[in-house]
Formats: C-alpha cells, structure tokens, sequence
C-alpha cells in the first residue's frame, strides 16, 4: 500500500533486484551495474562484474553463490559474494538470458529471448541446450524438480512435468512394491525411515498431501480424491498410483 522513493545515485537502467534477506538486496542492470547491496535505502557496497555490458538476470543460492546473465548469452558465477566471476557459459552473441531458476543447489534452468532452455546439473558449473522453442521467453519458475513453467512474449506459456519419466515402478496394480499398499480408502507406505519426506501429487502435479513420516508407516487417507492417477513420491522415488 505503500511505497517510498529511494534514490541510489545512479542514471542507468535497472533491469533485476534479487532479495537475499531483509538487509540486502541486489540490483542489476545496464552498463554493467551487477550489485549494489543497499540497506535500508543506503548503497553500502558495489560488485564489479569487470564488464560494461548488460546484466540481463541474475539468481543467488545464497549469500555468496550467484549467478547473472550479461549478453552474448553469457553466464557468469560468483561464489565469493561477488567479489570475483568465472564465465561458466557462452553461447549466441545476439541471444541474452532473461531469467533464471534453481530448484536447489545443483539443479537449475534458464530461458533466453532467441527461445532457449537452458539447464545445469552440477550447480552451474556447465549448462546444456535441452530445447530450442523459437519463441522469445521471458521467465522461469518450477515449484520443484518434477513440474515447472516457462512464459514468453506474444502470451507464450510452457509447462514442464517430468512425473511420467521419473515413476519407479509404472504397473496399475494392487500392490505397488513391499512397502506401499493401496486400497479404496487409503495408501499405507510402510518400513519406511522415520524422516522421511511423503508428498502426494495429482496428474496436473498439485500437492494434495505433504508429511513427514514420524514412524515406519504412514497412511495417506484417499476417501476424498476422485477415480484417476495420482503420483507418490517418498524420498524423491516417484510411484504412480491408480485410484479406481
């Protein structure tokens, strides 16, 4: 509801402002302006990229570790907080990177404005093509590893979903494996590690249960889910399930 104006001394074009806590904040733009940090309005310290070129995006893991984008489909990584960058990827010189994605610590995407996805298994280290849409893009956003979204120009929307591709076990039966049994009412997942991780996701990948598991067995109750496929992921194992 409200907003005040905070003049940070400078004429150039801020394109990006990534928030890292409530005390620091990046921004980001032409004539190779990657980070002020400010603090409550006040600039406190400048990060030289060691170039005047346009930084397009950029994406912070944590307070030291980062990454932007500069054009010429350049992608540079910090991990000293800023004080120094390793070129890590290089590619067209007339495409730029518009926005970045890390789902955590090794697992992240980027898009470009000539239609790239790009993504990178290692923590940035190395990114690969993986498709080639044609169409401008703009952002990027995955609520986790399996489903994700990509928007572009002219009202362009990709939507990513890997559940299908990363099931353990793809049979429609009773019995899934030794430790999930499903029947009309509920899932039952036993001789399981106290700790952990169990989410239940629909076929358009929303959640619709998420737990810890306290103990070697957990029940899922399924009384109020229609007829159709559901997916379980214990772990980060993926298990299809068929409710009929």
């Amino acid at each position: 509801k409200n907003w005040n104006n905070i003049n940070i001394g400078i004429g150039w074009d801020l394109f990006n402002i990534y928030v890292i806590n409530q005390n620091k904040v990046l921004l980001s733009g032409s004539n190779g302006y990657i980070a002020r940090i400010i603090k409550k309005g006040e600039l406190t310290e400048y990060l030289d990229l060691g170039s005047d070129s346009y930084v397009t995006s950029m994406f912070f893991l944590k307070e030291t570790t980062g990454f932007v984008s500069i054009d010429s489909l350049k992608i540079l990584k910090t991990t000293d907080a800023g004080n120094t960058w390793k070129e890590v990827h290089k590619g067209n010189p007339d495409d730029w990177i518009m926005s970045f994605e890390f789902i955590d610590n090794s697992e992240g995407w980027a898009v470009s404005d000539m239609g790239l996805i790009l993504k990178t298994t290692d923590g940035g280290n190395t990114w690969q093509e993986v498709l080639n849409t044609g169409r401008p893009l703009n952002s990027c956003f995955f609520l986790n590893k399996h489903i994700g979204f990509i928007t572009g120009f002219m009202g362009t929307i990709y939507k990513y979903s890997d559940y299908l591709n990363s099931v353990v076990n793809n049979r429609f039966t009773e019995k899934i494996n030794h430790s999930i049994v499903i029947d009309k009412n509920k899932i039952k997942i036993n001789t399981i590690e106290p700790g952990s991780g169990i989410e239940l996701f629909n076929s358009f990948g929303v959640s619709l249960f998420k737990t810890i598991a306290t103990s070697s067995e957990s029940n899922i109750s399924t009384d109020s889910f229609a007829n159709g496929i559901y997916f379980l992921v214990v772990n980060n194992e993926i298990f299809k399930i068929l409710k009929y």
